[in-house]
């Protein structure tokens, strides 16, 4: 597990803790019976301290009870758990650790104190764009081919020092071919730590402080290249299907996501008509038209290939 300055462990929500106790000494002078106690703070979003174990907890020991030899003000405020085998934290994030022993003669340790980063929350991977692009609602994107794709992965919870980071993501890239009709697999899935094809490219972050993020930059035109130029397409333009899903140092794992993307790389076409009255003439072999001041001019827009994202204005200039 990763280790941090502040935090000296940034542990799985899953991971067990052990203690180990060495009884020091020489024999035959050492007491041959010692009990180790641990208890935990637990520090939650808000920054409310949560004290565990406390009165409530059947098993718990006032540490004013334990007659101890010395460390009383660091043992007898507080109620104390007696180590029996391993335990787990309960919940995410910030945790102080306490934890010492004694026999049976009040010899006492000093109290130890480690502190936890505890990851309970997967990664979360967001789909972001660098460039022109369209989304009239959540389930249908449109970009253009120079527009880069973006897979940014972060690893859960939201807090300095309590995410392990993103190990890897892992993606898959498919087009729609509408020849087939049917899907054909551009990108099979593959990690991030797998090397990246032509059009993709992985990027690593650190913060200095926590575990990494990871993104993937997609270029849709490049991604396609070579396709275009063996024949499979004639075109980059069409419907994507991106897949993903991130994994964390502790295997947590983002559960699978996908979207379409459509990249629309035609213009629109416009096209000029007059109503009536109206008389056509060729001026040096150039269409004209003798209207009058009623005369209605349409200006029609048409964006009608199948992955066009439509007309979004109509723009005139006369003079």
């Amino acid at each position: 597990h990763p280790y941090y300055p502040e935090f000296e462990y940034v542990i799985c929500i899953n991971d067990s803790i052990n203690l180990t106790t060495n009884n020091s000494g020489k024999k035959p002078c050492i007491f041959p019976y010692t009990q180790t106690y641990y208890r935990w703070i637990w520090i939650d979003e808000n920054g409310t301290k949560h004290y565990y174990p406390d009165a409530t907890n059947p098993d718990a020991i006032d540490g004013s009870t334990l007659q101890v030899s010395s460390y009383a003000d660091e043992i007898e405020p507080y109620y104390w758990l007696p180590y029996n085998g391993t335990f787990k934290f309960t919940e995410g994030c910030v945790h102080w650790l306490y934890f010492f022993s004694k026999d049976n003669l009040s010899n006492t340790e000093e109290p130890h104190n480690v502190t936890f980063g505890v990851d309970d929350e997967p990664p979360v991977t967001t789909l972001d764009f660098e460039g022109p692009s369209y989304i009239p609602d959540p389930n249908i994107i449109y970009i253009q081919n120079s527009t880069i794709v973006w897979l940014n992965a972060t690893d859960l919870p939201n807090y300095p020092n309590c995410t392990t980071g993103i190990n890897y993501t892992l993606y898959a890239i498919w087009k729609y071919n509408y020849s087939k009709p049917g899907w054909d697999m551009i990108v099979p899935w593959r990690s991030t730590n797998d090397p990246a094809p032509e059009g993709v490219t992985i990027h690593w972050y650190y913060n200095g402080t926590s575990a990494r993020r990871i993104s993937i930059e997609i270029n849709i035109r490049e991604l396609m290249h070579h396709y275009i130029e063996n024949g499979t397409y004639d075109t980059d333009c069409g419907k994507y299907e991106i897949h993903w899903r991130s994994v964390d140092y502790n295997g947590l794992l983002e559960m699978e996501h996908d979207r379409d993307v459509i990249v629309d790389c035609t213009p629109p076409d416009s096209t000029k008509e007059f109503g009536s009255p109206n008389v056509p003439f060729y001026l040096q072999a150039e269409l004209m038209h003798w209207i009058s001041s009623a005369t209605p001019i349409y200006i029609n827009g048409s964006d009608d290939e199948v992955w066009d994202s439509g007309v979004a204005k109509v723009c005139i200039m006369y003079k």
